[in-house]
C-alpha cells in the first residue's frame, strides 16, 4: 500500500499465527516456569510455520514461478522471486531455520513476561 514496503509474507504469517498459538499455550493453566516455557514452544511454533510458508514462497517463485528448477532466471518472473526471497533465501535457509526458532521463543518468552511478570507480595 502506498509503495512503502514490501509484503513480508513471514511477518505476516508469525503475527496472524502467534496469537492462537499463546491461547492454545494457555489451556490447562500452566503456573510458574511451565507458563514461560509454554509461551517460548508457541512462539517458537508460531515462527516455524512462518519459516514453513516463507520456504514455500522461495521454493515456488525461486525459478519464475515455475517451482525451484533447474535454468530460467528470475529476471522475468514478474518480480515475485525478490519479494519471495527467492534464491538468496534458499542459499541460507538452516540458519534461517535457527533464528527464526529462537526469535520466536524469545517472543514468546517475552510475551509471558509482560502479561505475567512475576509479582511482589502484597504484605510487604
Amino acid at each position: 500500500l502506498g509503495n512503502l514496503g514490501e509484503i513480508q509474507f513471514a511477518a505476516l504469517v508469525s503475527l496472524l499465527v502467534f496469537g492462537p498459538m499463546l491461547d492454545l499455550a494457555l489451556v490447562g493453566a500452566p503456573v510458574g516456569w511451565k507458563l514461560y516455557t509454554r509461551f517460548a514452544a508457541a512462539g517458537a511454533a508460531a515462527n516455524l510455520v512462518a519459516f514453513a510458508v516463507r520456504y514455500a514462497f522461495a521454493l515456488l517463485f525461486a525459478r519464475g514461478g515455475r517451482g525451484n528448477t533447474m535454468g530460467g532466471g528470475m529476471e522475468n518472473n514478474g518480480g515475485f522471486g525478490q519479494l519471495a526471497g527467492g534464491l538468496d533465501f534458499l542459499s541460507f535457509w538452516p540458519l534461517a531455520l535457527l533464528t527464526f526458532t529462537l526469535c520466536g521463543a524469545a517472543a514468546g518468552g517475552v510475551s509471558a513476561a509482560v502479561w505475567f511478570r512475576l509479582r511482589v507480595s502484597e504484605d510487604r
